[in-house]
């Protein structure tokens, strides 16, 4: 019977020590992992102490770039507002000087010189109507523009107005082509 409580209590003192040593080991290996995960920190503190600096100096390069892409689109805006304006202008021009000509070489001649002997048709009353009313839109919108208290505040603003003008002159410049092939 000795032997029986020999062989237990050795069982015993085998399975303590494969504990410990089980213990030991995952002690070990979390040390390792701690030694591991300290040494990773320390290297993301150093790149990130690099990086941040970095990052914000190339801010500062991509702000400057984008000022000066701004400058460009600011010039691109004013040529275009310009051009724009030209074109409205040119429009506007041609329909005062059919007004000031009495319609001479067009089909609204005989609106002008026809004294109540030939009535002017609906058709062409209708496009010196809307003509009329698109020239003196036209005349207040380039008023705006070439006026500094009429100046866009915003390049929305200003990419409306030459939206507007261009839309303007090329209804003006259609409502010619139906008067001078008439």
């Amino acid at each position: 019977m000795s032997n029986n409580r020999d062989s237990a209590a050795g069982a015993g003192c085998g399975a303590l020590v494969l504990l410990a040593v089980a213990i030991w080991a995952f002690l070990w290996v979390v040390k390792i992992g701690m030694v591991l995960l300290g040494v990773a920190m320390i290297a993301a503190a150093v790149i990130g102490a690099i990086a941040v600096p970095v990052n914000l100096w190339v801010g500062v390069f991509r702000r400057k770039a984008a000022r000066a892409e701004l400058a460009e689109l600011d010039t691109a805006l004013v040529t275009l507002s310009n051009e724009s304006a030209g074109r409205l202008r040119s429009s506007v021009n041609w329909w005062d000087d059919l007004q000031r000509n009495k319609g001479v070489g067009t089909c609204l001649e005989e609106a002008y010189f026809a004294e109540g002997s030939h009535p002017v048709d609906a058709g062409l009353r209708g496009i010196l109507a809307r003509a009329n009313t698109m020239v003196e839109t036209g005349d207040q919108l380039l008023h705006q523009t070439m006026g500094t208290e009429g100046m866009p505040s915003t390049r929305e603003a200003c990419i409306d107005g030459i939206e507007h003008c261009d839309d303007l002159a090329l209804e003006l410049d259609g409502l010619r082509r139906k008067v001078t092939t008439d």
